[in-house]
């Protein structure tokens, strides 16, 4: 009988580590972040590392960004200046152990839909918008879309894409973090709904869920989303907004991105 999956799972948005088996978390490490992402990798993976008896089978990063998780490549992610990096090779010469990447709001996405059943759309922010896609078993990130493969996976009548769902709106950033998003709430559910009103008439998904900050807000914005759903698109009133937990997703999708690559 096969060994449980045990993976060494970095979060580099949330800045946690755990070994996850079989989707849950076993071990954890905490570091805190001081803008070297590198080193803050470094020291979850070792503090995990040191913890545990058994080495993990492989190492799955989460980052915010373009990224090519077909070849472990940061394409672009400024946040944290990488550019290009080629993350998994570099981290799999270091430990000797195979490594997968991926987006954040992917991850998440994959996180919901386990089984690769569901049509969903994850709208995340951190702080910009992010979006996820779950197409019955293939996993996409906001930045791809304009890419033959999520092409390849869209009903046959959609219209073409000419931009990533406006994924930089400023409209949807928190430019200053001490500011009530409340108080702005009429005008990020607008920007918010333009968005999700061309995702659901672009993929048709059963489901949408909101993570980020944008769930810090919670009731509030899901109120005033389904209200302009159900106002100016009610054929699709069926399409269901869901709050998402972050943290855990985020963790369980990079397990899941290592089970299904065969880590």
């Amino acid at each position: 009988m096969s060994q449980p999956l045990l993976v060494a799972c970095i979060d580099l948005v949330g800045v946690q580590a755990h070994l996850v088996e079989e989707g849950t978390s076993a071990l954890e490490h905490h570091s805190s972040s001081d803008g070297m992402m590198l080193q803050t990798l470094h020291q979850a993976i070792d503090g995990l590392l040191a913890q545990c008896d058994n080495a993990p089978r492989a190492v799955s990063v989460c980052l915010s960004g373009l990224v090519d998780p077909n070849r472990g490549i940061i394409l672009d992610a400024r946040r944290v200046l990488w550019l290009d990096l080629p993350l998994a090779e570099f981290v799999s010469t270091q430990y000797d152990l195979p490594v997968c990447v991926d987006n954040e709001a992917a991850l998440i996405a994959r996180a919901l839909d386990p089984q690769g059943q569901k049509r969903l759309v994850v709208l995340h922010s951190n702080p910009f918008l992010e979006v996820g896609l779950a197409l019955r078993g293939q996993y996409h990130h906001s930045l791809e879309l304009p890419s033959v493969s999520l092409l390849s996976v869209l009903p046959p009548a959609a219209p073409p894409l000419t931009c990533a769902l406006a994924l930089r709106r400023m409209g949807l950033r928190r430019d200053n973090a001490d500011e009530d998003a409340l108080d702005r709430l009429d005008t990020l559910s607008q920007d918010l709904s333009e968005v999700m009103f061309w995702v659901i008439h672009l993929l048709r998904p059963a489901e949408i869920w909101l993570s980020g900050w944008l769930s810090d807000i919670g009731s509030p914005l899901l109120e005033q989303l389904n209200r302009r759903l159900l106002n100016d698109m009610p054929e699709h009133a069926s399409c269901s907004l869901h709050l998402a937990n972050t943290d855990e997703l985020r963790l369980r999708g990079a397990w899941l991105h290592a089970l299904a690559r065969g880590l």
